[in-house]
């Protein structure tokens, strides 16, 4: 619950679970909006032990933060279909920055490699604006040579300073 008069946007971080990825673990409130991605996949353990990802279909969902009623929600299969980017799983914290919200997606259709993108939607309605490509990286899940690779929890995120957006990915 918050008191007194709002200034700025504020971030509120949950705990998150030991065996969590790719789940919400943060909300992002503005004076107008509360926006969080929702429907984020747990991991499941194979019989063989190795650690996979069931992609759900993830959402950003922007609700009138006096009323609680929602604005909008999208998912990435609403979204241009460029590349990877409607097989992509949405997470992270959303971004406002003006008439801006930006999140991170990262997943795709390859058990090897995660892509990450960065997409822009319109504060307002949340129509897409753009969608960047950032990066492909293992995803750790691929037994070589007989091991099993680390995976990893990391949730890539994006941050603004200066006229610049900056994706932390995996």
């Amino acid at each position: 619950t918050y008191g007194g008069d709002f200034k700025g946007q504020y971030v509120i971080n949950t705990p998150a679970s030991p065996t969590a990825h790719r789940q919400q673990h943060t909300i992002t409130v503005t004076d107008k909006e509360v926006l969080a991605v929702m429907g984020q996949p747990g991991r499941a353990v194979q019989f063989t032990g190795q650690a996979a990802t069931s992609m759900g279909d993830t959402r950003l969902v922007c609700l009138d933060r006096v009323t609680g009623k929602e604005r909008w929600s999208r998912s990435a299969r609403d979204f241009p279909d460029e590349g990877n980017v409607r097989s992509l799983s949405l997470g992270g914290s959303p971004l406002v920055v003006g008439d801006n919200v930006y999140v991170c997606g990262t997943g795709g259709k390859s058990a090897q490699f995660d892509d990450c993108y960065v997409f822009c939607l319109d504060r307002l309605t949340g129509n897409h604006k753009w969608s960047a490509y950032v990066c492909s990286a293992t995803t750790g899940q691929v037994l070589w040579g007989g091991e099993n690779g680390s995976t990893s929890d990391a949730v890539a995120s994006v941050s603004y300073a200066s006229g610049r957006l900056y994706v932390l990915t995996n």
